[in-house]
């Protein structure tokens, strides 16, 4: 009976033993090619193995670990999406908001039965302008609709000054990606100006237009030759050119600049320009350009804003050349994704159903403890350290005193026994011994201090490991988006 009752604490502890919680490999080895060697080509053999086993998709340029993460979450709001735009909300809230704009993303046969109606007052618009200062009011009467302009303009934090906000003003308005595509003159380069042209073309006449194509291109090509480059914008010392709008409409007098801003409703004493070169090299070509050509220039840039809204032949037509030609993607997303995209503009309260659905308060409350815990052993680390790197100074600044102190001594004791008339020979001896000795003992004493200071450089290096390694530790941690 004893057996059996000495066994049963055994049984009890079996049974309610916690569960073993499941460890996910920092790194997964079968990523690894190890037929290369890692001296040859570490890319290959650290990730030789993931990339033969995930091939770029066909609707994308490049692909990831992080890819795979925004894939993951592209399906958590494609989720929440379809739902909110199947139910019935009150007006004006998140769910109401989003479902509509996603459901009118979706719904290919309405925006085909639209065609270009939507775009169509747009294009319209500048039939009663006539003159350059007119057409730029209505190109800043239409800058929060999307559609492009010669010049940029947003506020952003002061990048000299991050407790304010300024107004910062720049280049702009070329279709192409970069101001380069325009300048080089290899054929492929000349290939692919020739189909952005073919491009322009195509859209003046899906929208009933007869624009000249030639004079648009080089409206652009001229901004383009007026730009800095993107080595030269890489300077931020040289992006960083305070003045008021008065000097940036000197910079160009031929271009409207000041009816632009107005139109867009900015107000502000100073602004930051980033290229103020552009403006004074493109104003001569901005008066040369007849008001026709800058009617038609502002015509196409309406319906390139909007060809991602349009009907199924505009939108394909926009893919064909902006992500077949120029970036290489064979494969248009589907429209799901598609849409998705257009419901940026309502990112914030997307992200608001997103954290309730996937970030809730009991994940909130591990990921702060998770944080707190941290700190705590970082905190714990740092004081410990502090003490060691206090202490192995201390000793090193005494060790230092203590040898200038006897040497000063012994050199004080030498000079007076060997400048003493009364010295005998034997006192003279003894003190160049005494000398000798002092010598000896603040070179000791050297060495104390050095090795001192060689304890306090250990411990600060001590300190950075054991950061280190709990940052590691941290980071390999399960996270709680991949629990979810």
């Amino acid at each position: 009976m004893k057996k059996v009752l000495l066994a049963l604490p055994l049984v009890i502890a079996a049974c309610t033993a916690p569960e073993q919680t499941s460890v996910t490999d920092a790194f997964n080895v079968n990523y690894l090619d190890t037929s290369v060697a890692p001296c040859e080509d570490f890319f290959q053999h650290t990730a030789g193995g993931w990339i033969d086993e995930n091939p770029i998709p066909e609707t994308e340029t490049r692909w990831g670990r992080f890819n795979e993460l925004i894939e993951t979450n592209k399906h958590r709001l494609k989720t929440i999406l379809e739902e909110v735009s199947a139910g019935s909300y009150e007006k004006g809230t998140d769910e109401q908001l989003i479902g509509d704009l996603f459901a009118s993303a979706m719904d290919s046969l309405a925006r085909n039965e639209a065609g270009l109606t939507p775009v169509i007052p747009y294009l319209e618009e500048d039939t009663k302008v006539t003159s350059l200062e007119e057409l730029f009011t209505l190109m800043g009467n239409n800058k929060f609709n999307g559609i492009g302009a010669p010049l940029s303009m947003y506020v952003s934090t002061d990048a000299k000054n991050s407790s304010a906000h300024a107004l910062y003003v720049g280049q702009s308005g070329i279709g192409l990606p970069d101001r380069d595509y325009y300048l080089r003159e290899d054929s492929a380069s000349l290939v692919l100006q020739q189909q952005y042209r073919d491009h322009i073309a195509k859209v003046s006449a899906l929208v009933g237009k007869d624009w000249d194509v030639d004079a648009i291109y080089n409206l652009e090509k001229a901004m383009a030759q007026a730009m800095k480059s993107r080595v030269e914008m890489r300077n931020s010392v040289a992006r960083y050119n305070p003045m008021t709008l008065e000097e940036w409409q000197a910079l160009a007098p031929n271009m409207p600049i000041t009816a632009y801003v107005a139109a867009v409703g900015v107000h502000s004493d100073t602004l930051i320009n980033s290229a103020p070169e552009y403006f004074s090299r493109f104003n001569e070509a901005c008066a040369k350009s007849g008001l026709e050509t800058w009617k038609q220039y502002y015509q196409w840039h309406v319906a390139d804003a909007a060809a991602s809204t349009l009907n199924d032949e505009f939108e394909t037509l926009n893919f064909e050349f902006y992500s077949k030609i120029l970036r290489g993607i064979p494969k248009m997303n589907p429209r799901w994704k598609r849409a998705q995209g257009a419901v940026g503009s309502l990112g914030d309260q997307l992200g608001h159903l997103y954290a309730d659905r996937y970030f809730p308060e009991e994940s909130k409350a591990q990921a702060s403890a998770d944080l707190a815990r941290a700190e705590a052993v970082k905190a714990h680390e740092t004081i410990g350290t502090t003490r060691a790197i206090a202490e192995a100074n201390r000793r090193a600044e005494l060790a230092k005193l203590s040898a200038q102190s006897e040497a000063a001594n012994a050199a004080l004791r030498a000079s007076i026994a060997a400048e003493s008339e009364k010295s005998t020979a034997k006192d003279k001896a003894a003190a160049i011994r005494e000398l000798a000795d002092a010598e000896k003992a603040a070179q000791i004493a050297k060495s104390e201090a050095n090795r001192a200071h060689i304890e306090a450089e250990n411990a600060r290096s001590d300190n950075l490991i054991a950061m280190e390694l709990e940052k590691s530790r941290l980071n390999a941690m399960p996270k709680i988006i991949t629990e979810m």
